[in-house]
C-alpha cells in the first residue's frame, strides 16, 4: 500500500468522449476541480462493471482542450444544463493516458488477471 502525502480527491464526473485525443470530462473553470488540475494536471481513472467483474484504471496527464472544443462542448449540453454558465467558464479536459490497465476476475476466490500497456519514455528500458 503506498499512501499519498497530500490528500487525493476523487470527483464524480461523465466521460465526455474517448479519443486519440485522450479520455474527455468537462467543469466549470471556478471549481475544486479545475484548481486541483491547476495545480497539478493529473489525474486517474477507474470504471468497474460488477455483473462481469471487470474494470479498467487509466492515468495520465491531463490537459485542456481548445477554447473551440469547449464552447462546442457546453453547445452539445441541454438548455437547462446552459442555465447560469459563463461560457468562458466551461472547461473540457482530456485526460492523455500514460498508462492503461485491464483487470478482470478469475474466480469467485479472489484471484484477478490483468493487463497493462504503459507508454515507454524515449531511452527508457520497457
Amino acid at each position: 500500500m503506498r499512501l499519498a502525502a497530500r490528500t487525493a480527491f476523487i470527483d464524480t464526473l461523465i466521460l465526455k468522449n474517448v479519443s486519440g485525443d485522450g479520455w474527455a470530462f468537462a467543469g466549470h473553470r471556478a471549481s475544486r476541480k479545475a484548481e486541483q488540475l491547476s495545480s497539478q494536471p493529473a489525474a486517474a481513472l477507474n470504471f468497474w462493471w460488477q455483473p462481469i467483474v471487470r474494470a479498467v484504471r487509466v492515468r495520465g496527464a491531463v490537459q485542456e482542450a481548445s477554447r473551440a472544443k469547449s464552447d462546442a462542448d457546453l453547445a452539445a449540453r441541454s438548455a437547462a444544463a446552459h442555465e447560469g454558465i459563463d461560457p468562458a467558464d466551461w472547461v473540457l479536459w482530456r485526460l492523455v493516458p500514460s498508462r492503461i490497465e485491464f483487470w478482470t476476475a478469475r474466480s469467485t476466490a479472489g484471484t484477478r488477471e490483468s493487463c497493462t500497456f504503459a507508454k515507454v519514455r524515449p531511452g527508457r528500458a520497457r
